[in-house]
C-alpha cells in the first residue's frame, strides 16, 4: 500500500500545472483515437488519467459491447507497451475493476512475464484474470509468495482446494499466510458447495451472519462512509444517500449562515438596538421608555455575539449596559442555569455552548449564540412588563419599512428550511392589534402599550392562538400546566419528532428513544414491537402523534420524515433477506442516524424537548447493489430540489463564488511548469492554500449528486423488476466511491477521511434528575449482503449508521469534538451503537458467561491441533484485526485473566498483543509491572533468532512499562541496551516505544491506572 501510495503521488505530481478541460477530448471516440497515436509518453499518461476521471465523473459512457471492447483493447495495449511505468501500473489497475474478455491476454501475459519493477501491473493483471474467472490464473497465483489466498477463492475453481489445502499444511509460510489461507478454503469451499461467492476477508461470525440473515453487520474502523466503499461489489445504501445529502446541507448551511444569514441578522440587531433606543427617547411615558430601553439592550446581545457591536456603543443607560455585559458573560461562559440579567427568570445558559454542527466551526461560534439568544429569549404573555415590550418592539420594527421587510425575509428563509413557527411572532401581534383597535400602525401599537383596558384585550386575542406545541420556558404556573406564550424574534422552530418527545416527558416518561419516532413517525411496526417488548405502551394509545405535514418536502426535517418512511414501505420485488425482521432492524439504525444526524445540523434553529421542575467484468451483468428503495431516493432527490431552489432564491451560491474568487485572488495564480526557473520547485505549501480555498460548496456540487440519486433510483427500480445491469451501471457503481469522496469535501486527496463522520446533539432536557438526551452517529459500520443473481449470489459490501442515543448531565453536555473521542475506540465506550445490542442483529455486546469460559480455555491450548475451546476466538487471530467485535468483547475481561493470559506460551500473535497492550490499562498493579519484566527478561535472555512472536512480547511489553510508572525505568534501560542487537528497522520500532514510554512515565510518574 505503501508503494502504490508513492506512485500514485509520483503520479500526480508528474502531472503539468496548466491544464484545462477544453484541451481534454470530449468523446470516448476521440479519447481512444488520442491514446493509440499519441507519441509522447507523459502526454499518453496525461490522456489516460483524463480518460479515467471523465469515466469516473459519467462525462462520458460505455453503452455498447463495441465500444467496451474497444476500451478494453486500447487499455490492454497501454498495460503491456506503455513507456511508462506508471501508466502500465493505471491501466492493468483499471482492467482489474472493469475486466473484458478482450483483454484476457494480455492480462495473463503481464501476470506471467512482468519483472519486480512492474509488480503492481501484475498484481493488478492477476486480479484482472480472477474477476473474468480465467482459470490460467491458477498455476500463477500458486507461484505467488506470499500466497494470494483470497483471488484463489474468489477464481472459483475446484483445483483451488488442493492449493489451499497444501498452504495450510506447509510448516514454512507465516502464520498470517495460514490464517488467510484457513478462511480462503472455507469461503471456496462455501461457493464450490453453495453457490456464494465472497470476494471479502470476513470472519466466521460475520460469515454465520450472513448465511442466517442475508446480510451481516461488521464494526468500522474508518472515519467515513465512502472510505468503506471500492470497486468491488459495491452495496450501495439508502445511509450513504442520506449520509452524503446530509455533508452537502452541511456545507450549505454553513455557506448560508456565513455568507447570508450571519450579517444580515448581526445588522438587523444593531439597528432594532438602534431604533428601539430612538423610540425610548421620544417616548413620554415612563413606562414605555423603560421598556423601550430595555427591548434596546436585548438587541445588544445579539449584535455583540454576532456582529461585534460594542453594547458601549448604541446609547444605553449606564445600569442596563451593565446588564447586557452581564448577559454576555453567562452566554459566553455557557456554564451554568444562571438568573437572566435582562429578563426575570432563569435561563439554561448550558445551551449557549455550540453544539451540533457549531461546535465544530468557531468562527460562527457567536452567531450561535446570538441567533439561539433571539430563538429562546420570549416575551411572555403572562407577564404585563414583558408583553408591553413585546408590543413596542413591533411597533419599532414596524415604524421602518425596511427592518420589517428585513426580519420578514431572514424569518422566510430559517422557515422554508427547519419548519414551521411555534410561537408567536410579529404576524400574530399584528392580526391581534387589528382585531382590537382595527390598525396596526406603529401609533396604534404605542397606544395599546400605554393602554392597560387595550394590552389586555390584545393578550386574550392572542391567547386565542395555538399554544406552543413544544415548550422550550417552563410551566405558567397561574395557569395550571398552560404552556408559555408569547413573542419570540427568531423564534426556534417546531419539528414532529421532538413534539413527539415533548409528549412523552410531560406523561412522565424519561428517557424517551429514537425507536419511537421510528414507530409513530417513520411507521415502523418493528420499532413498535421492540417497544412494546420493553415494557413501554404504545405511544398513539397514550400520545397525540403529530400529523405528518401537508407539504412532505416543506422543511428539511419534513423532508427526512418521508425520506424515512419509504424505507419501510417494502418493495414487491425486494429480495428474501429484506423481508426478515432483522433487515428492518437495520432500517430502524439507518433511518434514526439520518434524523440523528438531522438533529445535529439543525440544532440551532429547532426546538428540543424539555420537562422541568415544577412539570465482475464489464460484460457481467452484476456489478454491485443498490439497496431497492427507489421512492426513498427519489424523495430525497425531490428535497434536495427544494433546498436547492431556497438556496438560489437567496443568491447562495453567487455569494460562495464570489468569496471563494477573492480568497483565491489573494493567494495570487498558480505557476506553470515554463515559468518556474531552472531548479526551482513549486511552492507546494502555496498550492495546498489554493486548493484548500478552491474546496467549497458549488452548485454543480448538488447537481452531481442529484445526478447519482436519479442513477440509484433507476438502478433500484430495475433491480426490483430483475432486470439486468448495464456496462454503463457498472462504471457507475464501481466509480461510486471517488464520487462519494469528492462530495464529502474530502481534503486529503486520497481514499482517507481525516475527520470522523461521528456527531452528537442533545434533543431533550429533564431538569430533575439534571439529564439531557443525546442522539447522535459514530463512525460507520460495514454491511455485507449475500445479493441473490442468476441462481447464486454474491457478497456485496456497503456502509451503514451507528446510530447511539444515551444520557448525560446536563452541565456536561457533548459536542462533536468528545464524541469523537469517546466513540473512536468501542471496546472501551459505555455508550455501544444500537445495533450492537440488537440480538436479531447477531449483537449483543456484553460478555456471556459461555463465552469468558472459552477465553479462559484458551490458555489450556497447546497449539497442536484444532481445539473447540479456540474455535470461537479464532477471529483474534492477527490475520483478522479487523475484528473488532470480539476484540472489543475481550476488552471487557477482568486483569486477572489477562494476567493469566499474559503467561501462556502457546497464545499467537493477535492475542498476545491485544492481552499486553490491554493489561497497559492497570499500570497501578504491582502485578501487571511483573508481567512485563518478565516478558522483556524472557525475550532479552535469548541468544538465537527471535520470533515474530518475540518481537510482539517485547514492543508491547516496553510500551506497557509507561503505564507501570517511574518504578519502571530502570527495567527500560535494561531492554534498551538488549535492543541494539536487533535489525536496524526493528530497532527503531523499538527505540519509539521506548521514547513513547519514557513520556508516559514523565507526565504520569506515579503510574496511575489510565483507566477512568
Amino acid at each position: 500500500m505503501k508503494h502504490t501510495a508513492l506512485l500514485l503521488v509520483a503520479a500526480l505530481l508528474a502531472l503539468p500545472f496548466a491544464h484545462t478541460e477544453d484541451e481534454s477530448p470530449k468523446t470516448l471516440d476521440a479519447y481512444l483515437s488520442r491514446l493509440s497515436s499519441e507519441k509522447d509518453g507523459k502526454a499518453r499518461q496525461l490522456l489516460f488519467y483524463g480518460l479515467r476521471q471523465a469515466l469516473e465523473e459519467r462525462r462520458i459512457t460505455v453503452t455498447s459491447t463495441d465500444d467496451a471492447k474497444r476500451l478494453a483493447t486500447v487499455i490492454a495495449d497501454l498495460m503491456e507497451h506503455d513507456t511508462e511505468r506508471i501508466t502500465r501500473w493505471l491501466a492493468a489497475e483499471f482492467l482489474a475493476a472493469h475486466a473484458h474478455p478482450a483483454a484476457s491476454d494480455a492480462l495473463f501475459r503481464v501476470a506471467s512475464t512482468a519483472g519486480r519493477e512492474d509488480l503492481l501491473a501484475r498484481t493488478n493483471a492477476l486480479a484482472g484474470l480472477v474477476s473474468l474467472h480465467d482459470m490460467r490464473a491458477l498455476p500463477l497465483l500458486s507461484a505467488e509468495r506470499p500466497l494470494p489466498a483470497r483471488l484463489i477463492a474468489e477464481l472459483g475453481s475446484p483445483a483451488g482446494v488442493t492449493v489451499l489445502e497444501q498452504a495450510i499444511a506447509d510448516p514454512t509460510r507465516d502464520v498470517r499466510e495460514t490464517a488467510a489461507a484457513t478462511r480462503s478454503l472455507r469461503d471456496l469451499r462455501l461457493f464450490l458447495d453453495s453457490k456464494l461467492v465472497n470476494a471479502f476477508d470476513l470472519d466466521d461470525h460475520a460469515l454465520s451472519l450472513l448465511k442466517e440473515n442475508g446480510f451481516a453487520l461488521v464494526p468500522g474502523e474508518k472515519n467515513e462512509m465512502f472510505e468503506l466503499y471500492e470497486a468491488a461489489y459495491p452495496f450501495v445504501t439508502s445511509d450513504v444517500a442520506f449520509h452524503t445529502f446530509m455533508i452537502l446541507m452541511r456545507a450549505t448551511f454553513s455557506e448560508l449562515e456565513s455568507l447570508v444569514l450571519a450579517p444580515r441578522v448581526g445588522e438587523l440587531s444593531r439597528r432594532l438596538a438602534v431604533a428601539c433606543g430612538d423610540q425610548a427617547r421620544r417616548l413620554g411615558d415612563a413606562r414605555l421608555v423603560s421598556a423601550a430601553r430595555s427591548n434596546a439592550a436585548f438587541f445588544a446581545v445579539p449584535a455583540a455575539l454576532i456582529a461585534g457591536v460594542d453594547p458601549g456603543s448604541l446609547g444605553l443607560p449606564a445600569d442596563l449596559e451593565k446588564k447586557v455585559r452581564d448577559e454576555l458573560a453567562q452566554i459566553r461562559a455557557h456554564a451554568a442555569i444562571a438568573h437572566s440579567a435582562l429578563f426575570d427568570r432563569d435561563e439554561d445558559f448550558t445551551k449557549y455552548l455550540p453544539r451540533g454542527r457549531h461546535a465544530s466551526t468557531p468562527e460562527l461560534e457567536g452567531y450561535f449564540q446570538g441567533m439561539l439568544y433571539l430563538g429562546r429569549m420570549m416575551f411572555q404573555l403572562a407577564s404585563n412588563d414583558e408583553t408591553r415590550r413585546a408590543i413596542l418592539m413591533v411597533a419599532a420594527i414596524d415604524e421602518k419599512p425596511e427592518l420589517r421587510s428585513e426580519w420578514t425575509a431572514i424569518d422566510a428563509l430559517v422557515g422554508q428550511l427547519f419548519g414551521e413557527r411555534d410561537d408567536l411572532a410579529l404576524p400574530d401581534y399584528e392580526e391581534a392589534a387589528r382585531q382590537v383597535v382595527r390598525g396596526a400602525s406603529p401609533k396604534d401599537f404605542e397606544r395599546i402599550a400605554s393602554d392597560d383596558t387595550l394590552r389586555l384585550a390584545l393578550v386574550a386575542a392572542l391567547r386565542k392562538r395555538p399554544a406552543p406545541r413544544i415548550d422550550t420556558l417552563g410551566m405558567e404556573t397561574s395557569g395550571g400546566r398552560q404552556r408559555s406564550a408569547g413573542l419570540r424574534v427568531f423564534g426556534q422552530r417546531y419539528s414532529r419528532p421532538i413534539d413527539l418527545f415533548q409528549q412523552y416527558l410531560e406523561h412522565g416518561r424519561w428517557p424517551p428513544s429514537g425507536l419511537h419516532v421510528a414507530a409513530e413517525l417513520f411507521g415502523s411496526k418493528r420499532a413498535r414491537d421492540i417497544l412494546r417488548g420493553s415494557g413501554f405502551a404504545e405511544g398513539s394509545s397514550v400520545f397525540v402523534v403529530p400529523a405528518l405535514a401537508s407539504d412532505p418536502f416543506a422543511s428539511l426535517m419534513d423532508g427526512t420524515i418521508e425520506c424515512a418512511r419509504t424505507l419501510f414501505q417494502l418493495e414487491s420485488g425486494a429480495p428474501a433477506f429484506m423481508r426478515k425482521p432483522a433487515w428492518e432492524e437495520k432500517q430502524i439504525n439507518s433511518a434514526l442516524g439520518g434524523w440523528a444526524e438531522v438533529q445535529h445540523a439543525t440544532a440551532l434553529y429547532t426546538k428540543d424537548a424539555n420537562l422541568y421542575l415544577s412539570a465482475s467484468g464489464m460484460l457481467d451483468r452484476f456489478h454491485g447493489y443498490v439497496e431497492p428503495v427507489p421512492r426513498f431516493y427519489s424523495s430525497l432527490s425531490a428535497l434536495l430540489a427544494r433546498i436547492v431552489s431556497q438556496s438560489d432564491a437567496c443568491g447562495l451560491f453567487d455569494r460562495i463564488a464570489k468569496d471563494k474568487g477573492a480568497t483565491i485572488a489573494k493567494l495570487g495564480p498558480s505557476p506553470t511548469r515554463e515559468s518556474l526557473k531552472p531548479g526551482e520547485a513549486p511552492d507546494y505549501r502555496a498550492e495546498t492554500q489554493r486548493s484548500e480555498a478552491k474546496i467549497r460548496l458549488a452548485r454543480r456540487d448538488l447537481e452531481e449528486f442529484a445526478t447519482i440519486l436519479a442513477h440509484l433510483e433507476s438502478l433500484a427500480t430495475r433491480e426490483l423488476r430483475g432486470e439486468p445491469q448495464t456496462i454503463d451501471d457498472g462504471f457507475f457503481l464501481k466509480g461510486l466511491h471517488q464520487r462519494l469522496m469528492v462530495l464529502s469535501f474530502n481534503r486529503s486527496g486520497t481514499n482517507v477521511a481525516q475527520t470522523s463522520m461521528a456527531v452528537i446533539t442533545d434533543v431533550a432536557s429533564e431538569y430533575q434528575s439534571s439529564q439531557c438526551l443525546e442522539v447522535g452517529v459514530a463512525r460507520p459500520w460495514l454491511i455485507y449482503a449475500a445479493v441473490p443473481d442468476d441462481g447464486r449470489a454474491l457478497v456485496c459490501k456497503g456502509a451503514v449508521y451507528a446510530y447511539t442515543e444515551f444520557t448525560q448531565p446536563i452541565l456536561e453536555r457533548l459536542d462533536d469534538g468528545r464524541w469523537r473521542e469517546m466513540s473512536t475506540n468501542l471496546a472501551e465506550s459505555k455508550h455501544l451503537p444500537w445495533i450492537a445490542t440488537r440480538p436479531d442483529l447477531g449483537f449483543v455486546w456484553t460478555l456471556t458467561r459461555a463465552e469468558v469460559e472459552a477465553l479462559r480455555q484458551l490458555t489450556d491450548y497447546d497449539g497442536s491441533g484444532p481445539s473447540s475451546a479456540v474455535e470461537p476466538w479464532r477471529a483474534l487471530d492477527v490475520a483478522d484485526g479487523a475484528s473488532s467485535f470480539r476484540r472489543a468483547i475481550v476488552a471487557r475481561v477482568d486483569r486477572d485473566l489477562l494476567l493469566s493470559l499474559a503467561d501462556q506460551s502457546p497464545l499467537n500473535l493477535g492475542v498476545r498483543g491485544f492481552v499486553l497492550e490491554r493489561l497497559a490499562d492497570f499500570g497501578d498493579d504491582p502485578r501487571v509491572q511483573q508481567c512485563f519484566t518478565s516478558q522483556v527478561d524472557a525475550v532479552t535472555a535469548k541468544t538465537g533468532r527471535l520470533t515474530n512472536l518475540d518481537h510482539c512480547r517485547l514492543y508491547f511489553s516496553i510500551r506497557g512499562l509507561g503505564s507501570c510508572g517511574k518504578s519502571a525505568l530502570p527495567f527500560l534501560e535494561k531492554a534498551e541496551r538488549q535492543t541494539s542487537k536487533f535489525a536496524p528497522q526493528l530497532r527503531d520500532a523499538y527505540q519509539a516505544a521506548l521514547q513513547d514510554a519514557r513520556e508516559t512515565i514523565a507526565a504520569n510518574p506515579n503510574g496511575r491506572s489510565r483507566k477512568p
